[in-house]
């Protein structure tokens, strides 16, 4: 399967998932449902051939993205940046939804469930944030010649880094954490499902300390290459037929 496939592919299978997850949580007919789906069938779109019937109807239903590619640029790279994050989002959610009860007959609590999702994304985007940019600015530029490819890559690298992801992640915390204490101190519930902030706020704390562990990773300087050094000379030392005479012949110096 060449490139260009293994592209199509994806969109395709992405797009299935972004229509059913919308049209699964837009029980309230909201804008943002419509957008999520409009998305999915726009990763649909694209794949299809340019056959002469078809043509017109890939021009219908990616007008309102090519009117408002035409802000320029940093559109499109808004709009890369949207699928980087949210495409892991949408993954976790169905896995930590799905695969727990079907495969391990685990049925976890909504609560759980939402900590295990925001924990798991956020921890994934932080280490993968400029793979994934870089990934989906190829997927959505994949008509444009590779020296446009490589100038949007440096565009989206710059707006977006694992730095400014950290940073976007604990200012979303910081934002919450002063929603949650003025709304608690006022006994104002934010969530009418039980552990909701809980799960917010564990996730917090968990983040905390993997960010911790990824910034004093340096304290754990461990190196395979002078381990084995080290423990190689010890074992040279015990299979040494000689070394109980050279311990005895040092008894006698001393």
């Amino acid at each position: 399967m060449n490139e260009k496939r293994k592209i199509n592919l994806f969109l395709i299978v992405f797009g299935m998932i972004i229509i059913i997850f919308s049209l699964y949580i837009n029980t309230s007919h909201s804008m943002y449902g419509y957008i999520l789906t409009y998305i999915g069938i726009v990763s649909i779109t694209v794949t299809l051939p340019e056959w002469k019937f078809l043509k017109w109807i890939k021009i219908i239903i990616l007008l309102p993205g090519d009117i408002l590619s035409i802000i320029g640029p940093l559109f499109k790279i808004s709009f890369v940046f949207f699928y980087a994050y949210l495409m892991p989002l949408i993954v976790f959610a169905f896995f930590y939804k799905y695969v727990p009860i079907y495969f391990f007959n685990i049925d976890l609590t909504y609560a759980s469930n939402l900590y295990l999702t925001l924990t798991s994304t956020f921890i994934f985007i932080t280490i993968f944030s400029e793979s994934l940019m870089v990934w989906f600015n190829r997927i959505v530029n994949n008509d444009n010649p590779g020296e446009l490819i490589n100038l949007y890559d440096n565009l989206g690298t710059h707006l977006i880094n694992k730095q400014r992801t950290r940073y976007l992640i604990f200012f979303g915390f910081f934002l919450y954490l002063i929603i949650y204490s003025i709304t608690s101190l006022n006994e104002i519930e934010l969530f009418n499902i039980k552990n909701t902030n809980v799960a917010i706020m564990q996730t917090f704390g968990t983040y905390i300390a993997f960010d911790r562990l990824i910034s004093n990773r340096t304290l754990f300087d461990f190196k395979p290459k002078t381990f084995l050094h080290k423990i190689a000379k010890i074992w040279v030392f015990d299979f040494n037929p000689d070394k109980d005479e050279n311990k005895n012949n040092n008894e006698n110096i001393q």
